[in-house]
């Protein structure tokens, strides 16, 4: 049995920003990165779960620094626009 492959948040990022914002299916986008479908569909449910985050007080914490990964602005940079507007 081969061992689990664990993924950074940047990895899992990109796909969740592909998969939200994408026209191509979940299977495509699996394929891609070498991950099984259902678990972009998790990772896409987590973020979105994790939006609400937004619209919350977090004190003296940035709102970036709370919900958005550090890759954020480069993944902007990457696909050219950005997805959570």
């Amino acid at each position: 049995m081969a061992p689990r492959r664990r993924h950074d948040g940047a990895f899992k990022t990109q796909v969740v920003v592909e998969a939200m914002g994408s026209q191509r299916t979940v299977n495509e986008i699996a394929g891609s990165y070498g991950v099984h479908p259902s678990q972009v569909a998790k990772w896409k449910a987590e973020a979105l779960k994790g939006l609400s985050a937004l619209f919350t007080d977090h004190g003296s914490q940035t709102l970036a620094s709370c919900v958005l990964p550090n890759h954020y602005h480069t993944l902007i940079e990457e696909h050219g626009h950005c997805l959570f507007e």
